[in-house]
């Protein structure tokens, strides 16, 4: 190999290796815990809001986290009562969260308020929230199977339709997943994936 050739094959090289470690990213992880204020150390879901917020779903209930204090949030700031299985930011930006043995809450304006389906009381786990590609929100329970809501009242009230077994979907729903082409994909008990499309 000639010198020039050589000195542009190390050039080369540091070049490589000096882009490389200026991509190299460090990542710091914090632990969370009890002792800074989460309501239990069993997390089930997390989502971050617009503004920066960490909300998350515990055994015992919501918290939020804006990266410095978590503030443990129950029935007595509005929430229904339970842990928060599963937790959902709609296109409104407003915050849902279902709840063990079925409460619904929804943040919006700043307060919490607990929802309760017309129909039927939800008594069952909540499993999953999404929202469709027409804007209905979509409600996965274990046990009462899925509702589809396209209204909330000034009351809490939703107005939704039940779907389950005439519908061909099992009443213990794990999952709730929106699609990309704004279909909903449903994951029953035992791991049977279903595809809904309007």
């Amino acid at each position: 190999m000639s010198p020039l050739a050589n000195m542009r094959a190390t050039l080369l090289l540091f070049l490589i290796l000096a882009f490389a470690r200026t991509q190299a990213q460090n990542f710091y992880f914090e632990n969370i815990s009890i002792e800074q204020g989460l309501p239990t150390s069993k997390v089930y879901c997390v989502v971050q809001d617009a503004h920066g917020l960490v909300w998350m779903g515990t055994e015992a209930g919501l918290a939020s986290y804006d990266g410095n204090t978590v503030i443990a949030l129950g029935e007595d700031q509005g929430t229904a009562a339970n842990g928060a299985r599963s937790l959902f930011l709609d296109r409104e930006g407003r915050l849902w969260a279902g709840h063990i043995q079925g409460g619904l809450s929804l943040l919006e304006n700043g307060a919490f308020r607990k929802l309760s389906v017309a129909s039927t009381p939800l008594t069952s786990d909540v499993t999953g929230i999404v929202q469709d590609a027409d804007g209905a929100v979509w409600i996965a329970t274990y046990g009462q199977g899925l509702f589809k809501t396209t209204d909330v009242g000034p009351d809490g009230t939703l107005t939704a339709e039940r779907f389950g077994s005439g519908q061909k979907i099992g009443d213990n729903i794990n999952a709730l997943i929106a699609l990309k082409d704004g279909s909903v994909c449903i994951i029953e008990d035992g791991g049977t994936p279903k595809r809904w499309d309007k």
